[in-house]
């Protein structure tokens, strides 16, 4: 009797009688996979779709928005805002989410930022679920945005200027290469990582920039914190002079900042500052001379303690001769102590000494003392140290100094003393 002997396989299974199944088992697979990768494609959409976005925008010395979008549904109702410049600290604003976004607006008329300075923002909130949550940060520099800006670079050096020809221009970074590295060769200061010069086209646009009206000795300006040089030169026959004169002036202020750090930069007396800096200027300034050779002449020079505070409250004749006594007080250092006795100096204000204790540590003696020197230098015409003959320069200093009181003591000796010299006047001349 026969018997039929039944399988026990799957229907799908492969048949043992031939690979009659084989590209349909083949097909299925292919077909699945493509299904998960379209399955993880549109995850990977979703989830971008549902990151938060973030985006400012801004008119230079007008308005800045910052706006942070939420995804779709999210149910949150405030968001912080975290604001802080490369100047000042950081500012936290709660900010109202409605249709999933947040607003923040500031009018740059009345909360105005310092002109190029960098701007760092980041948003935190809370989802539905009790989910903290922070965005990443935006840095940004808070650039003049009023103008369009033409750019030439090398290493790492930036020229940005909007009238004139790249020819002015290459000779704009000419001059910032060269004074840069007889900056940082003299003052054994730091490479800069970067510095970036902006030329204005006229100094009216500069002055706006920096909300400086009324300052029109403000021919330049150095933002060191953020290696920032912004100059108002025309397109003209002098500019090449103007930049001889503007561009090595505030690099310096860069170099010292660079070497000095944040914390000592400040301590540095408004004197040496300046005065170094305009000692580094290629060109120098006429009008330094004659106010210097005026202020001598009538006894009106400044004194050096006044000069350790910032000029900003002078007038602009003050001013000028501000910057000539820096100038002048800097180069005797100069040719009396040597460049170790300069880096000595910016060493000790490195280091937090008070302006009169920063220079005993570097050079021995006190402020009155040195400018005691320097004005019998002065007097002898600036000639080198090793030519002067101060005993009849510092008599003449002295007497001119104590002229008013020697006038004040005149007269009143002199009436008291008549009574006396009176009559014996007369009896010598009637005999």
């Amino acid at each position: 009797m026969e018997h039929t002997r039944q399988s026990n396989s799957h229907p799908w299974a492969p048949s043992t009688k031939g690979p009659v199944h084989l590209s349909a088992i083949r097909l299925i697979a292919c077909f699945g996979l493509l299904l998960g990768l379209m399955s993880f494609s549109h995850a990977e959409v979703t989830l971008a779709q549902q990151a938060p976005q973030v985006e400012h925008h801004y008119t230079f010395g007008q308005s800045i928005e910052i706006t942070l979008t939420l995804p779709t549904g999210s149910g949150d109702r405030e968001a912080l805002l975290l604001l802080g410049t490369s100047d000042g600290e950081t500012e936290a604003h709660t900010l109202s989410v409605e249709d999933n976004k947040a607003y923040y607006q500031r009018d740059l008329r009345e909360n105005p930022f310092s002109p190029f300075v960098v701007i760092t923002y980041r948003f935190e909130y809370t989802d539905s679920q009790g989910t903290a949550h922070k965005t990443e940060p935006v840095i940004f520099l808070y650039e003049d945005n009023r103008f369009e800006w033409q750019t030439l670079s090398e290493d790492n050096l930036t020229v940005k200027w909007v009238d004139g020809d790249t020819t002015l221009m290459i000779n704009a970074l000419d001059i910032a290469r060269t004074s840069l590295n007889e900056i940082t060769a003299l003052l054994q200061g730091s490479t800069l990582d970067t510095a970036a010069i902006y030329i204005y086209p006229s100094l009216p646009d500069l002055q706006m920039a920096l909300r400086l009206s009324g300052r029109e000795w403000v021919g330049g300006k150095a933002n060191p914190d953020v290696g920032v040089v912004l100059l108002a030169i025309p397109a003209s026959e002098e500019a090449v002079t103007q930049m001889q004169q503007y561009i090595p002036h505030e690099l310096t202020h860069l170099v010292l900042y660079e070497k000095m750090g944040a914390q000592g930069y400040p301590a540095l007396p408004t004197w040496f500052n300046e005065g170094l800096a305009s000692y580094f200027e290629q060109r120098p300034e006429a009008a330094y001379t004659l106010a210097l050779e005026n202020a001598q002449k009538e006894g009106n020079l400044i004194s050096l303690s006044t000069l350790n505070a910032p000029f900003y409250s002078m007038s602009t004749d003050q001013i000028i001769l501000a910057y000539a006594e820096s100038q002048s007080v800097v180069t005797y250092i100069q040719q009396r102590y040597g460049w170790s006795g300069m880096r000595a100096l910016v060493d000790a204000y490195t280091d937090g000494l008070e302006y009169s204790r920063g220079i005993e540590k570097a050079l021995g003696i006190d402020l009155t003392t040195l400018e005691r020197e320097w004005r019998i230098w002065l007097e002898q015409g600036s000639i080198p140290e090793e030519q002067l003959s101060p005993t009849w320069t510092f008599g003449r200093i002295a007497l001119r100094e104590m002229a008013p009181w020697l006038l004040v003591a005149l007269l009143i000796l002199v009436p008291s003393a008549l009574p006396i010299i009176g009559p014996r006047l007369r009896r010598g001349l009637s005999a």
